[in-house]
Formats: structure tokens, sequence, C-alpha cells
């Protein structure tokens, strides 16, 4: 998370993102943050400096041709879906001035640039 109190994991074949939270130190406490439905689930996460997630959800290139991104606010909502010309993403990361958005694809084994 952007004050490092939370750990955002994605869990792909439980189509869900769980967030586990260190309190006091040395306990963790784990919680579905979000559940997706449809697709094969979440495979990355990124966490800009407000809050928001930015999670890119995998599905297999035989069953559609475009992938997508969904952004989460702080409070649990997605607020934007990003779309991406492959369907099979792998990877997402933001440059550290949260401008530009990476995202990698495996059917494809490219890396796609989106400006934030």
């Amino acid at each position: 998370g952007p004050n490092d109190s939370s750990l955002f994991v994605c869990e792909m074949m439980a189509n869900r993102v769980l967030r586990l939270i260190q309190r006091p130190m040395g306990v963790w406490h784990c919680s579905v943050y979000f559940q997706f439905s449809g697709g094969l689930g979440p495979a990355a996460v990124a966490c800009d400096s407000r809050g928001f997630l930015y999670v890119a959800l995998h599905d297999f290139s035989f069953v559609g041709n475009k992938g997508k991104v969904v952004v989460i606010s702080p409070d649990g909502a997605i607020v934007r879906q990003i779309a991406c010309p492959a369907p099979e993403l792998s990877g997402i990361a933001l440059d550290p001035a949260g401008k530009t958005l990476f995202i990698t694809e495996s059917s494809t084994n490219s890396v796609f640039t989106v400006a934030i």
C-alpha cells in the first residue's frame, strides 16, 4: 500500500485480490479486498502513492483477444478500466513518478505502456 501498512496479493484462480495488514508487528490479518467474476483472475497488482490499485486481469488468448487493467480506489470501488490489446496480462508496474503504467503480456511477449 501507499504507506507500507498493507500488502496486496493476487489470488488468480480464486479471482480475487487479498489485503494483508500487519498489526501489531509480526501479526498479519488477511481479508478479501476485491472479488472479481469472469475471466481467469488477477495476475499482478501495483499501488500508487494515493492508494489506488492497478490490477492486471489475466485470461487466455483463445477465450478473447483483449485484456484489461482495472483501477480500484482506496475505498474498494472500480473507478476505471484500461483496455489492453491482448488478454494474457502477466505483470504491472508504475514508473517512480506514477505517470506511466507498464503492463506485460505473455501471449505476444509484449510490454504495453499507458499514460496515467
